[in-house]
């Protein structure tokens, strides 16, 4: 890896094969970083560096504003160890495993990249789906899906519920769910080849809550939907509910509730027994639990500058039902000197979490 490479976002495509995009200090860039993509066959115990030529690394804890580095990346999915995806704001597709990219354009979308961006993409069930809202935040957004046997043919597709502002979406292949609407219910679920969806109200939903965060495994014939809320903030903290489904969406089951510090950005599941959520505010926190959710676990940063400024966690997921990985802050958030961001990855279901060495 280049000397100064930092990562942004990460993705595996199977329990060893991972690719993070991230970026290196340089002068060409409108942001000073350019993107530079990490590929690893050995669960990230060593990497291999793809340049992405002329591409801005966009840091992610910046890509809700309203002027983010045009044409720019700041986040990676894989379908394989082939076909990918770099996004947000602009989309760039590879079939090569990050040799040479492609930025694409979806018919009835313009400037994409520019005053339009992908916010999310996720891959299950045969297709990739992404998410794309103004740079504004505000206005319509879209839900744009393609097929992975065609993977540059993206097309809007009708959304569960008219779309307005900043919107969640996590997809695998049990199936999909649509969180943070501005409406009620506050997410959809759809099954994985069904064209209908379905409301998720969720205990939290019935206490006049919305903006649900949530998450779906699937192990075997085990699976399920995790949904999270918050039920009250003070400063710096919030009292967050964690509900569990194994049928769809038709019954919760409440779990005790994680610690109260920090505000809950994500919710990710392996198991019905291995679940995680990140939360930030003036600290970084990673709570884990190993047991559904009866007690919670929290990881220490140690030393690092960015957990204790409160740097978001991204792309916090599970590959398995016990491993699973996320990314701390990105490419220049902490200042000149520091740490500016940081790859973790767990191989006992969130127990414990070892940082990565690019």
């Amino acid at each position: 890896m280049p000397a100064g490479f930092y990562p942004s976002s990460a993705t595996f495509v199977s329990a060893t094969d991972a690719f993070a995009l991230g970026g290196v200090p340089c002068s060409s860039s409108t942001t000073g970083w350019c993107a530079e993509l990490a590929s690893s066959t050995d669960t990230g115990a060593t990497w291999t560096a793809a340049t992405l030529s002329g591409i801005p690394l966009d840091p992610r804890f910046t890509i809700s504003k309203s002027s983010p580095a045009a044409n720019g990346v700041s986040t990676v999915r894989f379908v394989d160890q082939s076909v990918g995806y770099a996004f947000g704001p602009a989309l760039y597709l590879t079939t090569d495993g990050g040799g040479s990219w492609t930025q694409l354009s979806v018919p009835g979308i313009s400037g994409l990249g520019s005053t339009e961006a992908v916010r999310s993409l996720e891959i299950g069930g045969g297709t990739a789906t992404a998410v794309v809202e103004p740079t504004s935040g505000t206005g319509q957004s879209y839900l744009i899906t393609a097929r992975v046997s065609s993977p540059q043919s993206f097309a809007v597709e009708t959304p569960p519920a008219t779309l307005s502002g900043s919107m969640g979406y996590f997809r695998n292949s049990l199936g999909e769910i649509v969180y943070g609407l501005r409406t009620s219910p506050g997410a959809y679920f759809r099954a994985s080849g069904s064209s209908s969806w379905t409301g998720l109200t969720s205990p939290c939903a019935t206490k006049g809550i919305r903006g649900v965060i949530g998450s779906l495994y699937l192990n075997g014939s085990s699976e399920g939907i995790v949904a999270g809320c918050t039920l009250g903030v003070a400063a710096g903290s919030s009292q967050k509910e964690i509900d569990l489904s194994t049928d769809g969406g038709s019954s919760w089951r409440t779990l005790a509730a994680p610690p109260f510090p920090g505000d809950m950005s994500a919710v990710a599941a392996g198991s019905s027994s291995n679940i995680s959520v990140a939360a930030e505010s003036g600290a970084s926190f990673l709570y884990s639990s190993t047991n559904g959710g009866k007690t919670w676990s929290t990881f220490n940063f140690g030393t690092s500058p960015l957990a204790s400024g409160g740097y978001p966690l991204f792309d916090l997921g599970y590959t398995s039902a016990t491993q699973a990985f996320c990314i701390l802050g990105s490419p220049s958030d902490a200042t000149s000197g520091q740490t500016q961001s940081q790859m973790y990855i767990s191989t006992n279901g969130g127990a414990s979490w070892s940082p990565v060495t690019f």
